[in-house]
Parts: structure tokens; C-alpha cells; sequence
């Protein structure tokens, strides 16, 4: 969940902060259905806090509810249609990266279309330049990939997931040595990062 989205809330709406830190914190330990449960009350209280739909939203999609996320997040633009972290996260459900070898041109389209929404609306938000650059490295547009990964890394030089998107780009194109410089950064940004950590390991056999 996107941390900038969160202090942003917190600091608009001071009321509210220890009801979304509670909700966020159960989410993040992986208690989806208690989450679930206390997000859906916070929205009835707070129907116009368009965040809560993101959040909703974010918490279904972890159970696989695509169709109620998607519905969630639909309520959640009619409230707030300029809040832009909810068209990334509808695009993350059109192009779901667990089942690419079923998805469809039509859903990779509403992908590519959400995604750029979100970006026109917030220009800070490393994350849907980082997707559509996944979507267009799953495309085969390479080129494109490299370019998204590299604008969402210019707007968050912190954003380890960046990096490792940008090295599987370059190891699809067999360009390993700069995909090994990326991956580097990654760690170097979290040194937790287990992908990052064997994506690398791979690549050094």
C-alpha cells in the first residue's frame, strides 16, 4: 500500500489517523478478513473519505475478490474521481500478473489505460510508472519498459521495487550486466529484498 497515500490521509483528515493505522497495520500482517470487517465499518461512518475505498479495495484484491474490489474501487472514484493511486490499483487487477497466460488484449488495454490515468493525476507516484512499465515489458515493447521503470526510479530514487522491475527488463534482453547493477541498488535500498536477492543469484550462476 502506497505509504504516501497514507500520510497524506492522516494528515488531512487528524480524526481519523488511528482508525486507518489500525485498519493499514491489520492488513499488513495479513488478517484480510478482520481488516476487511474494519475498513467496511469505517466507510459506513466515513462514506466520503474516498482513501477507505482504495484501502477496501487493496484488502479484497489480497482475497482474490476481484469483482467486489473492482466495485469498491468504482464507489471510490464517484467520491473522489481524482484520486489517482485507485486507477493504478484497478489496473493491477486487469492485468493480474498471477494469471498473464490467461489475460486478454481487451484487459491489458484497460490496464495500459488505468495506469496512464493514474500517472496524469499524480505525477509523484512511482508506482503506475513502474506497472505500465511491467505491462510493456510483458508486451515485449522493451524499450517502453525501460523508459517507465527509469521515470518511476527519477520520481522516487528510493523505490527499491523499481529496480528490480528495471533488471527484468534487462535480463530479457539479455543484458545482464546492467541488470546486475539494478538489482544491486535494490538491495542496497532493502536489504530484505528476497527477489532482488534471487533474481541476482540467478543471474551470477
Amino acid at each position: 500500500l502506497c505509504i504516501y497515500y497514507i500520510f497524506k490521509v492522516v494528515s488531512m483528515m487528524k480524526n481519523l489517523k488511528d482508525e486507518i493505522k489500525t485498519a493499514v497495520d491489520i492488513y499488513k500482517i495479513g488478517n484480510f478478513v478482520k481488516a476487511e470487517k474494519v475498513t467496511r465499518e469505517l466507510i459506513v461512518a466515513n462514506p466520503n473519505v474516498v482513501f477507505l475505498y482504495n484501502l477496501l479495495g487493496v484488502i479484497l484484491s489480497a482475497q482474490d475478490k476481484f469483482d467486489e474490489a473492482i466495485d469498491i474501487y468504482n464507489k471510490g472514484i464517484e467520491v473522489d474521481p481524482k484520486f489517482g493511486m485507485i486507477y493504478n490499483n484497478l489496473g493491477l487487477i486487469f492485468f493480474n500478473r498471477k494469471s498473464l497466460d490467461t489475460i486478454t488484449d481487451t484487459n491489458i488495454s484497460e490496464a495500459e489505460k488505468l495506469y496512464k490515468k493514474s500517472i496524469k493525476i499524480d505525477k509523484k507516484n512511482p508506482e503506475p510508472l513502474t506497472n505500465l512499465g511491467n505491462l510493456y515489458n510483458f508486451l515485449n515493447k522493451n524499450d517502453k519498459a525501460i523508459t517507465f521503470h527509469k521515470m518511476a526510479i527519477e520520481t522516487n530514487s528510493k523505490f527499491y521495487v523499481a529496480y528490480l522491475n528495471l533488471a527484468n527488463v534487462y535480463v530479457s534482453t539479455g543484458d545482464f550486466h546492467e541488470a546486475e547493477k539494478c538489482l544491486s541498488k535494490a538491495i542496497e535500498l532493502n536489504i530484505n529484498f528476497t527477489q532482488a536477492h534471487r533474481l541476482l543469484s540467478r543471474i551470477k550462476k
